[in-house]
């Protein structure tokens, strides 16, 4: 490329300056901005080369350099508005270059030292980490649970190996990328770049199951009766821990769940949830005695004689569940029939439990009261009566008012 590009400047200029004869002075733009000599794009053979500094293979010895060098102006010509001088017949060692950029009065100069290297080198041309651009000794973040990275690496000598290492078998927090270029009988010389993978932030939650059925956070669930249900839940990131609470001692009604989620990185998200529990509708019985003995529905108990009561101890395997006891008072000889009946905690589910309650018949034949014309007397006993008397009074009352009894000889 030539190092110099030719200009009409002048002939600019001076239609310029006649065109402004006949434009009327507007004080406002008195102030006006300074002109922009700055550059858009400034590379030499591709590389950039705005740090002043552009290192080229030794290919380029006796070649004139590729500038690029476009005016952020976009009123100004890269053939008119910028000179560019140096950067020609290219030798080992430094060459000059200077980029100079005119706009109206004010003029940009870029200076840049074009390093041709000498060869053999180990000099790190280009290298690219998934994708992107990486100098030695940079730090790039890449994503939470990273394993590896794709890269491409240039060295400056075409003849130059290189070696990388690093760029498999990632863990989180801070893993080190190497390149080691290796040139003939010249050192290796290593470029390193820090790999860093974040722990995760991610608290979201993939699925919740109750009992086996999904539901969704904020959603509801029915159940019927239970004291506790199986949630399962699963998180959307594997490094996630999750807590399950408020699903152990369920009550009849609206019972509020939570699924917490802990990120690797500690961030927390709390999900809820409700299990609508139905009413218990268990009319079971867990205590059933009667006089202190245990019984069962359709039992039979034997009581003895004149027994006109029993002591009867009912518990409702549920609570909540109510009971009513009939029978238990009031017995008679013979068989009566207690009857317990349980309602159970939704107020329709009901059930009985029935004992067959057996009064063993009195065997008391004893007499309460025994008189003969009013005066007591006892078995055996001799009565005096008067000359001619045929017949006497006699009262008797059993001791048991159910015994009967039969008078005779009292006539």
């Amino acid at each position: 490329m030539s190092s110099s590009i030719s200009r009409l400047r002048g002939r600019v200029a001076i239609a310029a300056a006649a065109l402004l004869i006949f434009l009327p002075v507007n004080s406002s733009i008195a102030q006006a901005d300074a002109p922009d000599t700055s550059l858009s794009v400034f590379t030499v053979n591709g590389q950039d080369a705005t740090s002043g500094v552009v290192n080229l293979p030794v290919t380029v010895v006796g070649t004139d350099a590729t500038v690029v060098a476009t005016p952020t102006d976009g009123s100004l010509s890269q053939a008119t508005d910028v000179t560019i001088t140096g950067g020609t017949s290219l030798h080992t060692g430094h060459n000059p270059l200077v980029v100079t950029v005119t706009n109206l009065d004010q003029t940009g100069t870029y200076n840049v030292d074009l390093n041709v290297l000498t060869t053999p080198n180990t000099l790190l041309k280009t290298l690219t980490i998934n994708g992107s651009s990486v100098t030695a000794g940079e730090t790039v973040t890449l994503a939470p649970h990273a394993t590896s990275v794709s890269y491409v690496v240039e060295t400056d000598d075409v003849n130059a190996t290189y070696e990388v290492t690093g760029a498999t078998g990632l863990h989180t927090n801070s893993n080190t990328f190497s390149v080691t270029i290796s040139n003939g009988n010249l050192a290796p010389q290593v470029y390193t770049v820090s790999l860093v993978v974040p722990k995760s932030s991610d608290t979201g939650l993939d699925s919740i199951t109750v009992n086996g059925s999904s539901v969704a956070p904020n959603g509801t669930v029915n159940l019927a009766y239970t004291t506790s249900a199986t949630v399962t839940a699963i998180a959307t990131d594997v490094d996630s821990t999750i807590e399950i609470s408020g699903n152990q001692s369920l009550e009849a009604g609206a019972n509020t769940v939570t699924v917490k989620v802990t990120a690797a990185n500690g961030n927390i998200t709390n999900y809820t949830f409700t299990v609508n529990v139905a009413a218990n509708t268990d009319a079971t019985l867990s205590t059933f005695e009667v006089n202190g003995a245990t019984v069962a529905d359709g039992a039979s108990v034997d009581l003895d004689p004149l027994t006109d009561s029993v002591d009867v101890n009912v518990v409702t395997t549920d609570s909540n569940a109510t009971f009513e006891i009939v029978g238990d008072a009031n017995l008679a000889a013979g068989s009566n029939s207690l009857v317990v009946t349980v309602t159970a905690a939704d107020g329709t589910t009901t059930a009985e439990y029935r004992v067959t309650l057996l009064v063993a018949a009195n065997t008391d034949t004893s007499l309460a009261t025994f008189q003969v014309n009013g005066t007591d007397v006892a078995d055996g006993d001799s009565v005096d009566l008067d000359p001619l008397t045929d017949s006497v009074e006699v009262t008797v009352e059993t001791t048991d008012a159910d015994a009967t009894f039969e008078v005779t000889g009292d006539t």
